[in-house]
């Protein structure tokens, strides 16, 4: 079986601006850059939301599959208000779209390293309804809010990163000197007052 390799979206050594397109709802305005800084090339994106339900996009189109198991990495910074970052994979299709989403997010204002997990990515919308991404033709990150109002983000460094297949944590056998109807000793990590592991009540052992 192959190894997946590392999707790079920028690179602050090999970044090109002709890889990238920007779109923006009606009323907002979206700009993309290049610029030079002691560590390398930065994308910079420039933009002003217009308000309720407005958003703006940065799009890279890429043919690449998918690891098993995967994390976006960002390292970014911004100065601009508190919105709801977004990044989204797009299938070859463009059709079926599975996004993150950092509702409220406070843009650093120093470089800061944004892990997004597998776990946490979301189907978004598309004739699937749902399933995991296998393969992508394209990758858009995105900034939604509902205040009007301008802000520039700096992306210094985005990639997809293959990761290791979680090992399987879940218990086997787990036995007790006693048990409540309904709790098993095996839901011993489940929450209390579920169905999670409880001792007969005359059982102080």
């Amino acid at each position: 079986m192959a190894k997946h390799q590392t999707i790079v979206l920028w690179d602050s050594d090999t970044g090109r601006r002709e890889d990238w397109t920007c779109n923006s709802s009606d009323g907002s305005s979206a700009r993309l850059s290049v610029e030079p800084t002691a560590s390398g090339l930065v994308l910079r994106f420039d933009y002003e939301l217009a308000g309720e339900g407005s958003w703006v996009i940065a799009r890279r189109d890429l043919s690449a599959e998918l690891a098993p198991h995967f994390a976006a990495v960002l390292r970014l910074h911004g100065e601009a208000p508190a919105n709801e970052l977004q990044l989204k994979l797009v299938d070859p299709s463009g059709a079926n779209v599975w996004w993150w989403r950092r509702r409220g997010f406070a843009f650093p204002r120093t470089t800061e390293r944004v892990v997004l997990r597998r776990a946490s990515l979301e189907f978004a919308w598309g004739p699937l309804s749902g399933g995991n991404p296998q393969s992508i033709g394209a990758v858009e990150i995105a900034v939604a809010g509902s205040t009007p109002g301008a802000g520039t983000l700096w992306i210094e460094d985005a990639r997809i990163e293959p990761r290791h297949v979680p090992k399987d944590l879940s218990i086997r056998a787990v036995s007790a000197s006693s048990q409540s109807a309904a709790n098993d000793p095996a839901n011993v990590l489940m929450r209390e007052g579920s169905r999670g592991w409880k001792p007969e009540p005359a059982d102080r052992a």
